[in-house]
């Protein structure tokens, strides 16, 4: 079955932590070219995510955002302090082109995900399962989309070649008179060329 390159998938999950909301788009590419930005508690299944796009997808350029909506409830754990420091280096340039407080700036840091300590930044077996399952369903839909614009694609292929077929066939009558008119072309200007220089050749033997 063809399949375009390009698709996209979404995919949405509500946990204790937040909500899960899993977006894929695929590009053209020869290869698998995959960027993902995932939070920091799936650092440790990154690479079986990759997986599940290379067995899925198999090739293109594949953009993945997976991020937690906070519900605004936490938990007892810890500040992540160098969270906390690496965002406010990250903003700092936007802050002071848009004339921010450090106050503001702070209580925006403090929505972001990954800036509570390890509890927040661990996921146990039963947590990660409901993921998984929902990047997967994320990726059938980007691939669903794949093969509906493949349909599609293929469609017009084989109508563009039916087209050729027929106009190939429409103008077949027409090749009879095309060489004709190409031989007498051809001898008309050999025909030239002998009357101005009968004893050259080598103008002969370029026109040929």
């Amino acid at each position: 079955m063809i399949r375009s390159m390009t698709g996209f998938g979404k995919a949405q999950l509500s946990l204790e932590r937040g909500t899960i909301i899993i977006d894929i788009r695929a590009l053209n590419s020869k290869q698998l070219d995959v960027n993902m930005k995932i939070p920091l508690f799936l650092r440790e299944q990154e690479s079986e995510i990759r997986n599940m796009l290379s067995s899925t997808l198999e090739r293109g350029k594949i953009d993945v955002l997976i991020q937690l909506k906070n519900s605004g409830i936490k938990s007892s754990s810890e500040v992540n302090t160098e969270m906390v420091l690496q965002h406010f280096e990250k903003l700092r340039e936007v802050k002071d082109r848009l004339s921010l407080s450090n106050d503001v700036l702070f209580s925006e840091i403090m929505k972001m995900p990954d800036v509570f300590g390890d509890a927040e930044n661990k996921i146990d077996d039963a947590e990660w399962d409901l993921i998984r399952k929902s990047i997967q369903e994320a990726l059938e839909s980007a691939d669903d989309f794949r093969r509906n614009e493949g349909a599609g694609l293929k469609t017009e292929l084989v109508s563009r070649v039916e087209s050729i077929e027929h106009h190939l066939e429409s103008i077949s009558r027409f090749e009879d008179e095309r060489i004709q008119a190409i031989r007498l072309r051809l001898k008309s200007k050999i025909d030239e060329l002998l009357r101005q220089d009968s004893g050259s050749t080598e103008r002969f033997e370029e026109e040929m």
